[in-house]
C-alpha cells in the first residue's frame, strides 16, 4: 500500500466447493475504503470465479499432458530409442496403405436363381409326353433348332385303331350295298367320313412327334 500509495486493500478467497483455490486482491488509491457491502460483494464474486479458475487450470493441465504425450510419442518415433515402437508404426502404416490401394474379388456362397430378363414359353400345339430333350434351361438356341421330341406311341396306337375301325365300317358298307339297305349305307358312309377325318388329324400330328416335335422360332440368350 505504501509503495502504490493505496488507501485500502481487500483480499477475498476464490472458493470452489468450499476449498480455497486462490485469492483475489482489490486496491483503491482514491476515494473511500471498502465497506461491508463491498466486501460481501467481493466474496460473492470470489465464489463465482473460483470454479472458473479451477476449470482453466484443469484445461491447462490437460493441454500440458497432451503436449507431453505428443512429445514423448515423437521422441519414441523419431528418437534413437524404442525400435519396437518404430517397427510397429511401420507395420501399421504398411497395412493401412495395403488396404487403401489393394483391390480384389470377394466370393460369397449363396443359393441363387438366374432368370432371363425376358421369358417366353415354347408350347406344343397338342398334348403329349416328352420322349427326348435336347436343351436345358438357360441354353442359347437358334431359330429352327429342335428343342425336344414327343412320344408318338399313343398316336400310332390311335392310328392303328382308327384304321381298323375304318376297315370294319367299309366292310359293313359293302354288305349294306350288296343288300340294297340305303339307310344303313348312309349311316355307315357318315361314320367312315368321321373316321377318315380323325385319321387325317393323326397323320398330320405324327410327323411332328416323329421328327420336328417342337422347334423354337426366336432366340433366347443365357442371362
Amino acid at each position: 500500500m505504501r509503495e502504490h500509495r493505496d488507501i485500502a486493500v481487500c483480499s477475498v478467497p476464490l472458493l470452489d466447493g468450499g476449498h480455497a483455490t486462490g485469492v483475489m486482491t482489490l486496491e483503491r488509491s482514491t476515494g473511500e475504503t471498502f465497506d461491508l457491502e463491498t466486501v460481501e460483494l467481493c466474496k460473492t464474486v470470489g465464489g463465482l470465479f473460483g470454479p472458473i479458475l479451477m476449470l482453466k487450470r484443469h484445461n491447462e493441465r490437460n493441454l500440458q499432458h497432451a503436449r507431453g504425450t505428443v512429445r514423448a510419442g515423437l521422441e519414441a518415433l523419431f528418437g534413437p530409442r524404442h525400435p519396437g515402437v518404430k517397427l510397429m508404426v511401420l507395420a501399421l502404416a504398411g497395412i493401412v496403405l495395403f488396404f487403401s490401394f489393394a483391390t480384389g474379388t470377394h466370393c460369397m456362397a449363396a443359393k441363387t436363381v438366374i432368370e432371363g430378363a425376358v421369358q417366353r414359353v415354347a408350347a406344343a400345339p397338342f398334348d403329349g409326353f416328352i420322349a427326348q430333350s435336347f436343351v436345358r434351361a438357360g441354353d442359347t438356341v437358334r431359330i429352327g433348332q429342335v428343342l425336344c421330341r414327343l412320344d408318338d406311341r399313343e398316336l400310332k396306337l390311335e392310328q392303328t385303331r382308327l384304321t381298323s375301325e375304318r376297315e370294319q365300317r367299309m366292310r359293313k358298307h359293302r354288305q349294306a350295298l350288296a343288300a340294297q339297305e340305303r339307310s344303313t349305307m348312309t349311316i355307315l358312309a357318315t361314320q367312315i367320313e368321321q373316321v377318315e377325318a380323325m385319321l387325317s388329324l393323326v397323320a398330320d400330328t405324327l410327323p411332328c412327334h416323329a421328327g420336328r416335335a417342337l422347334r423354337w422360332r426366336g432366340r433366347v440368350r443365357r442371362p
